[in-house]
């Protein structure tokens, strides 16, 4: 069995911003802590090394606690069901069918207090061919709401943002047809449209729109449906100092339940950018280590983010699976997002993984500008990044011929 890989495909409007990285992050680096040590970071009471092969102490029997706290309220940002006058009756999936959870961010991907004015987002996210259901709220306020509309194809809403974001978690139903391929999802808004092809939301993704010069931005997030099971994660990706911080955050089932959460530190050790952390169950036991490496979005593409991918290691030190996503850098405070997938291992595959997990290289989006007719601006820059295989499996052996009968 050949696990696909995740395409990341990013359509930003180039600010000349510095990317986060090795190099400076640029805005506000948030408070030091004593990491003068370039070998190892200290945050929240773990200590992070270039040690790819260590654990780093997050093992079980350690508390993952210090680092919900570092995290604060962001761990658990607001989402919820939608409840039974917000939402149309679930139709029964057809047979024959390919699902997808997907997850819709607009608005700030990251915390910022001096956005000028706020936004209205008045629209629907729809679909030509497949079904379109609400399985979370995000973020969603007072004045927030859903709209029932007696479409199964749409679903409508009416938000305000101002210094964050808000979202829904979808649930999409397609016919298994060549012929859906040829849909579209859409996003259509008072304040930004956005079509994208069903072919490339089923392949599985994480997009970012930039809307305006204000930093609103649209984020779709999805990932491919796995035999072994997979997972949606929103994580916050808080920098702490110039060298690194900590991240963590929820990771969504097929229906929208809380199946995991993750919790660790990420930063710049021995040369190498690093994450390592816990993987915990749905009551946050421990359940295995997480380890990987990022790097940052080029120069060009005037974001204060990049890509990350890893392995989630069972505690017999088997791998349970791989993960990757996009995260941002906020550039006040430190605060930061990340969006991902958790692409459950099957029992009878064994991977072989790289020895120290290191990206080959810099993500170098394929970077053009033009006009988006949709929204009718003359200056969209689009960026495609295809990120490296976090793992390539090895196949099983094939099974010997039975020997014939004489």
């Amino acid at each position: 069995m050949t696990i696909t890989r995740t395409h990341l495909h990013l359509a930003l409007v180039a600010a000349g911003a510095m990317a986060f990285g090795a190099c400076d992050p640029g805005g506000d680096p948030g408070t030091t802590t004593g990491n003068t040590d370039e070998s190892t970071l200290s945050y929240a009471g773990f200590a992070l090394t270039a040690d790819d092969a260590s654990d780093d102490g997050f093992t079980e029997g350690a508390d993952p606690a210090p680092l919900f706290d570092e995290l604060g309220d962001a761990i658990d940002d607001a989402d919820e069901p939608p409840t039974a006058d917000e939402a149309d009756p679930i139709p029964a999936d057809p047979p024959g069918r390919v699902v997808r959870t997907v997850l819709v961010l607009w608005g700030q991907p990251t915390l910022d207090p001096d956005v000028p004015e706020p936004s209205l987002w008045q629209g629907e996210i729809t679909s030509d061919v497949a079904n379109v259901r609400v399985l979370r709220k995000v973020r969603f306020e007072p004045g927030d709401q859903l709209i029932r509309d007696g479409d199964p194809k749409s679903v409508t809403f009416r938000t305000t943002t101002l210094p964050h974001h808000d979202g829904l978690l979808l649930r999409i139903v397609a016919p298994r047809d060549p012929s859906a391929l040829a849909g579209v999802l859409s996003f259509r808004t008072t304040k930004f449209h956005k079509t994208i092809p069903l072919a490339d939301l089923l392949d599985g993704y994480h997009q970012v729109f930039s809307v305006d010069d204000m930093g609103n931005a649209l984020i779709v997030s999805t990932v491919r449906e796995h035999r072994c099971g997979q997972g949606l994660m929103r994580l916050h990706w808080k920098r702490l100092d110039a060298r690194g911080g900590v991240f963590g955050g929820k990771v969504y089932g097929p229906e929208g339940e809380v199946s995991a959460y993750v919790a660790g530190v990420w930063g710049r050790v021995g040369g190498k950018d690093r994450f390592k952390g816990f993987f915990l169950d749905a009551e946050r036991r421990h359940t295995g280590v997480l380890k990987g490496a990022f790097a940052a979005f080029p120069e060009v593409s005037g974001q204060n983010g990049g890509v990350f991918r890893g392995v989630w290691m069972l505690p017999n030190r088997d791998i349970g699976g791989v993960l990757g996503g996009v995260y941002r850098v906020g550039s006040v405070g430190g605060q930061g997002t990340a969006v991902g997938h958790l692409i459950a291992r099957c029992d009878d595959e064994a991977p072989a993984c790289d020895a120290d997990l290191a990206l080959p290289a810099p993500p170098a989006p394929d970077c053009s500008c033009g006009a988006d007719e949709e929204n009718g601006t003359d200056d969209a820059c689009a960026c495609v990044a295809v990120p490296a295989p976090t793992c390539i499996p090895v196949e099983p052996p094939a099974a010997e011929a039975p020997a014939s009968a004489e």
